[in-house]
């Protein structure tokens, strides 16, 4: 089935104990589903386990309509929200105007704007990747939440033909892969967003757990959404996206003002 390993290897790693626990899991799992809701993961799929053909656009047009996106969300909405942020902070508090351009004097002084400007490059790179992931998965027609697909290296035979292998998408087993996929969505990004509030933090002090507060409710309830149902995901991953970029936007604005004025 693919759940198991080798009998001798289960027993001899995880013990007899673990071995039962693993099939009376593998148990209630699939077989009993309704076989409806067996279907439902190869509804709108190819025989293969792709999606269909008219679901797929080709590398170029699924690259062009990313970088449109990456724009509205990058150069326009974060940096946006991030200078009113800024300029309704500064012109409600003079105290903390004070306390913030005293902070850029001491980054351009000390030449350290410069940390923030190799953050904002980093980040620009990280961000063309993920375009290019996101175009080429497009091109190949691979369903969320898969992130790799797998084949049976047989050239011929029986299974020359076999479709491709895929996650499971119903069940439990649906749902324990999709919490899983939500969890590793958020590991990846979470080391250049948590570098990036910090660079904020220490310019713009308690704007940053304001940040942080959006991008916690927003893990929160996409990691929920996720793991119920696939297509309830963007709920919260509007909010991870708000705080992501206006705490790059914010990087940003003290990048700018400390290097080039």
């Amino acid at each position: 089935s693919g759940l198991l390993p080798e009998e001798g290897i289960l027993l001899s790693i995880f013990g007899a104990s673990s071995k039962l626990a693993r099939d009376v899991v593998r148990e209630e799992s699939m077989a009993s589903l309704p076989e409806e809701e067996k279907k439902k993961q190869f509804l709108g799929r190819e025989a293969s386990g792709l999606l269909p053909e008219d679901k797929g656009k080709s590398e170029a047009q699924a690259y062009s309509f990313f970088v449109k996106v990456t724009i509205v969300f990058q150069v326009l909405v974060g940096p946006g929200l991030a200078t009113a942020l800024y300029l309704i902070a500064t012109t409600a508090s003079p105290s903390f105007k004070a306390q913030v351009d005293a902070k850029f004097a001491i980054l351009r002084a000390h030449g350290l704007g410069s940390a923030y400007a190799a953050w904002v490059l980093v980040n620009a790179g990280r961000t063309m990747a993920q375009i290019g992931a996101n175009a080429a998965r497009d091109a190949a027609r691979v369903e969320r939440p898969d992130q790799h697909v797998y084949q049976l290296m047989a050239e011929t035979g029986p299974l020359a033909d076999a479709p491709y292998v895929m996650l499971t998408n119903v069940g439990p087993v649906g749902r324990f892969n999709r919490a899983q996929r939500a969890c590793y969505n958020l590991d990846e990004s979470m080391p250049l967003f948590l570098v990036g509030l910090m660079l904020v933090a220490a310019v713009f002090g308690p704007l940053a757990p304001c940040v942080a507060a959006v991008y916690a409710y927003g893990a929160a309830t996409y990691a929920r959404l996720y793991k119920n149902d696939l297509n309830q995901r963007l709920g919260g991953f509007l909010f991870l996206i708000l705080a992501y970029q206006v705490s790059a936007g914010l990087v940003l604005l003290v990048a700018v003002k400390t290097t080039l004025f």
